[in-house]
């Protein structure tokens, strides 16, 4: 009986390349087809566990693998079935986007998904669990796989990577990549977190969740690229000062370059108001932050941007979590109140109140909120929120 394999192209051989030069350990080949990449990395590493989820390929790879004695072949989805982790992880995956003009018997070998980067995608968010801290990733695609969101999504998956090689063709690029764990998920798994994903990117700042025992959590890490000097440990010190008088996320540990809190659930304020549909809650939850507002002014700390406080302020039930103290200060003339009356007067926020039926008078808020900064008394602060019905 003839076995049907798909056949090595220019992509295989110049991934082999690499294959034998960064061999060491424990290999895992995913998809191994006609087993090229785990008998070129069989002489140089310890172990080679060759997976596919085509029975056919598998035989194919055995009897390619010969009189080889340190590879091993398991039928396998991706990682479905594989156990341990390794030191090396090759995966040279279909790669092109579907293409109904190709017969279906070739598109299953040659087709990543719609776009080309769907496999390698998968791929990439289940990897790490399979990773030694130390460990290496090598895989292969085309420009046609949309480069830039598989670039995306290695650092969605807090790896790195290096472009070890490419190989040019008329219509097309083919790229070999190295993708290690980023420093940041090595210091985070050795702090017993799990789990990482990118959750959100900011100016100067990215964000990470992940879980920490039964415990979710987020990490705030410095954007690669971004010039602002000391932001992160800055963040952190305030966290750990306000966490004293249950104001900001739970800080859990700070390392230098990154910070690790409590996840915090809940809708951003602008969500919030937007569908609530009582507006003696809305009241309620505009009363909580000014109150933190006010703790902060008679503590002389500016928490900065409060004037446009939509991805500032999380809502769940009745618990306000003011968040994003990167630019907090120490001022002997802090505006926090005046900068979330300006909040609720203009804006976004001002516009949903109003439609939400609160009557917020412009010229009298502008008043009280210059009284307020003469005399940041309790009885100012307390006609500002009088004012707001």
């Amino acid at each position: 009986m003839k076995i049907e394999v798909y056949e090595p192209h220019e992509d295989s051989f110049l991934l082999k390349k690499y294959v034998r030069r960064h061999a060491r350990g424990d290999v895992l080949d995913v998809g191994t087809g006609s087993g090229i990449q785990a008998i070129a990395a069989a002489p140089y590493c310890k172990s080679v566990l060759a997976v596919d989820i085509n029975d056919q390929a598998l035989i194919f790879a055995r009897g390619e693998a010969g009189e080889l004695k340190n590879i091993s072949f398991k039928k396998s989805d991706l990682f479905s079935k594989v156990k341990g982790k390794f030191d090396v992880i090759v995966f040279n995956p279909p790669y092109l986007p579907y293409d109904e003009r190709e017969p279906e018997e070739i598109r299953a070998y040659t087709t990543g998904g719609k776009e080309g980067c769907e496999l390698l995608i998968k791929f990439l968010e289940q990897a790490n669990d399979y990773l030694k801290t130390d460990g290496e990733i090598l895989t292969v695609f085309s420009t046609l796989s949309n480069k830039e969101r598989i670039d995306h999504a290695i650092e969605e998956n807090c790896f790195s990577f290096s472009e070890l090689d490419f190989m040019d063709f008329p219509f097309e690029k083919i790229y070999v990549y190295s993708i290690k764990k980023s420093q940041l998920r090595k210091e985070m798994e050795e702090n017993d977190v799990k789990n990482i994903k990118k959750f959100a990117k900011g100016h100067r700042g990215v964000i990470y969740t992940g879980n920490w025992g039964s415990l979710k959590i987020a990490a705030k890490a410095k954007l690669p690229g971004s010039e602002a000097v000391g932001n992160i440990e800055k963040e952190a010190n305030w966290l750990r000062t306000l966490n004293r008088f249950n104001i900001g996320p739970k800080l859990i540990y700070s390392e230098p370059g990154y910070f690790v809190y409590k996840f915090v659930e809940g809708k951003f304020l602008l969500d919030f108001v937007e569908k609530e549909k009582k507006k003696t809650k809305i009241k309620k939850i505009l009363r909580k932050v000014f109150d933190q507002c006010f703790f902060l002014d008679q503590h002389n700390i500016n928490k900065e941007e409060m004037h446009r406080p939509y991805k500032h302020v999380l809502v769940k039930g009745e618990k306000v979590t003011l968040i994003d103290f990167e630019r907090a200060n120490h001022t002997e003339k802090p505006s926090n109140v005046t900068q979330f009356v300006q909040g609720v007067m203009s804006g976004r926020l001002g516009e949903l109140l109003r439609k939400k039926k609160f009557k917020i008078n412009k010229r009298r808020m502008i008043r009280l909120a210059k009284d307020y900064r003469k005399d940041s008394s309790k009885e100012s602060f307390e006609a500002i929120l009088d004012a707001i019905r």
